[in-house]
């Protein structure tokens, strides 16, 4: 396991940092997904998922990642904000208050 042997290879290679290799019969060496490293680890096994507001897009390393405006870090990754459901809050809250403030007129009058 964290090595791999290619076909007709004399030896097995450990895995380079970023790819993993969980088994002893391994041709090759499986990238980490997104938002996950093994923490600049040559022959890993296994893939960590990063630390919250760190992000990893190659697998090697757990690394500070600014997301651009209108994103979020969620577990390593930049995902866009979802500007509807934020104009939607924005517009029942809004039509909540004008209603209580009518009401409220009304019971004065």
């Amino acid at each position: 396991a964290g090595s791999y042997a290619g076909v007709g290879a004399a030896s097995c290679s450990l895995c380079e940092a970023g790819k993993i290799s969980s088994s002893e019969d391994s041709s090759s060496c499986q990238p980490c997904e997104q938002g996950k490293s093994t923490l600049e680890q040559v022959g890993a096994t296994q893939c960590t998922t990063c630390p919250e507001g760190l992000a990893s897009a190659d697998g090697t390393a757990c690394l500070n990642r600014q997301c651009k405006q209108d994103e979020f870090n969620d577990g390593g990754e930049c995902k866009k904000c979802n500007h509807i459901s934020s104009t939607l809050l924005l517009i029942v809250s809004f039509t909540s208050f004008s209603l209580a403030a009518w009401h409220a007129n009304i019971v004065a009058v």
